[in-house]
């Protein structure tokens, strides 16, 4: 017998400006198709969902199959939704897809022979690119469409039960590869529908494929042996965010609010305020993960930024700009790069509005785009590194005890601009690594404090790159 799982919240009826997308009826259709002549059962897990309740319809659409719906309370979570359906299963062979997948026969076939050879199935699926079907890509990223023996995933303590959507996939992977065989493949049986998250932008591929075949797997087999995934330590230090303020409290509340939403592994919060008049010290989030500093006047970036290190308690330390969104996996992404060779050091994300090499072309057009077009970004980007000379501190990763070796930021920079070339600069030359994570894209508004202080930007830079080339020339 197989157990089919799923997890739900409002996918039966979502609407855009053209189209009303059934995604849910869609996927349970397909399901039931597919497991067709297997002994399977159906087992949703809803969070009570409201765009159309399923107690209308999901009964009428699968009237033969042996369906349960569970009903989940609370605060959102993927995978908690998901070991609720799992403990509500009868079989001991799980398969859990989500709500937006399209199944065909042939890849329950290739499951069901996965498990009864006693490995865990990890299918790579193919998603559209638009409503209509004509295009799309391997997403080659996501681990949650997958099957496994009960008894494996009863080892592994089911699914990690993260407050947000994301991480938790890969986390599963990760610790199932390390007690079970996987098998990990391209499948045409397996299609991601599209809808308004998957955004249609201008040159949003750097290709399009057209689907094509029978719904058979791919030629090409991916599995536990080759699959290119950095190790991170587990346990997982905890990561320092340390983040320097001076006013303009509406960005800062967008950074800590992406940050809640987006960020999957172990972390604090260190809060440096250069006195803000604009209330933001008493804004700021009293809680066990979030220290606060507040300086009785502007000590600038690097002074400020310097306070904060001393202050983290992390193994790891992020410098981050208060005026910033951080989308889906950013950190853990940045963690992978930094642990992809023994020698990287300072490692930071791609964004809209950075110099040098970290800057990209985006196609999204407000806030809310933004980490659907990182998702997609992240899919082409897959674990690329790029080594370079220079990154901008606007999001900058190292670990805390870079600065025992090569010393802090240097605060002769005053306000800031050419701290951070500084820093990377005496990393390289003490023999490590600088690198940009590709895969890695973190929003950056950019210069908003400079603007609300009126500074001079490029009177600052001036200044600023002199006192760099000086010092410089000075060390040889």
């Amino acid at each position: 017998m197989l157990s089919v799982c799923i997890t739900v919240k409002n996918r039966s009826r979502v609407r855009t400006h053209r189209h009303e997308l059934a995604l849910f009826p869609n996927c349970l259709r397909s399901l039931a198709e597919s497991v067709g002549k297997h002994d399977a059962e159906i087992v949703i897990a809803d969070w009570h969902s409201d765009d159309w309740p399923l107690s209308e319809w999901v009964r009428d659409l699968l009237p033969s199959r042996d369906t349960k719906i569970i009903e989940v309370d609370g605060d959102f979570s993927r995978g908690r939704g998901r070991n609720s359906a799992a403990a509500a299963a009868s079989s001991e062979n799980l398969a859990f897809f989500d709500a937006d997948m399209l199944v065909r026969p042939t890849l329950i076939e290739d499951l069901l022979d996965a498990l009864h050879k006693g490995k865990a199935y990890f299918p790579i699926c193919w998603s559209f690119s638009s409503a209509m079907h004509r295009s799309g890509f391997w997403r080659t990223t996501g681990f949650g469409n997958c099957a496994m023996s009960r008894k494996v995933f009863d080892t592994v303590g089911g699914w990690p039960e993260y407050s947000r959507w994301g991480g938790e996939d890969t986390d599963l992977y990760r610790k199932i590869r390390q007690i079970a065989p996987v098998v990990r493949r391209r499948h045409r049986g397996l299609l991601h529908q599209w809808h308004p998250n998957e955004l249609e932008w201008k040159d949003r591929y750097s290709g399009k494929h057209a689907i094509e075949g029978d719904g058979t797997a791919e030629e090409a087999v991916v599995d536990t042996s080759t699959v290119a995934l950095p190790e991170l330590p587990d346990p997982l230090g905890v990561t320092s965010i340390v983040i320097v303020t001076r006013n303009q409290w509406q960005y800062t509340d967008q950074c800590i609010r992406s940050i809640r939403e987006a960020t999957t592994v172990p972390y604090e919060l260190v809060f440096v305020d250069n006195h803000s008049t604009d209330g933001t010290v008493s804004c700021l989030p009293r809680s066990d993960d979030a220290t606060i500093i507040a300086n009785e006047d502007n000590r600038g970036f690097p002074a400020a930024a310097n306070q904060g290190i001393r202050a983290a308690s992390g193994e790891y330390v992020v410098l981050l700009n208060n005026d910033t969104i951080v989308t889906r996996g950013w950190l853990r992404r940045l963690l992978c790069a930094l642990h992809s060779n023994p020698q990287n050091e300072l490692v930071g994300p791609v964004s809209n509005r950075v110099d040098g090499q970290q800057r990209i072309r985006v196609g999204y057009r407000s806030l809310a785009q933004i980490d659907g077009f990182a998702q997609e970004w992240a899919e082409r980007n897959e674990m690329q590194t790029v080594n370079c000379n220079r990154l901008i501190g606007f999001c900058l990763l190292f670990r805390r005890s870079l600065v025992d070796r090569i010393g802090y930021l240097d605060e002769r920079f005053g306000i800031g601009n050419f701290d951070d070339d500084d820093f990377t600069r005496r990393t390289v030359n003490a023999g490590y690594r600088a690198c940009i994570a590709r895969d890695a894209f973190v929003h950056h508004f950019g210069g908003m404090t400079f603007r609300s202080e009126g500074i001079d930007k490029k009177v600052l830079i001036d200044q600023n790159r002199q006192l760099f080339q000086e010092k410089w020339v000075e060390l040889g």
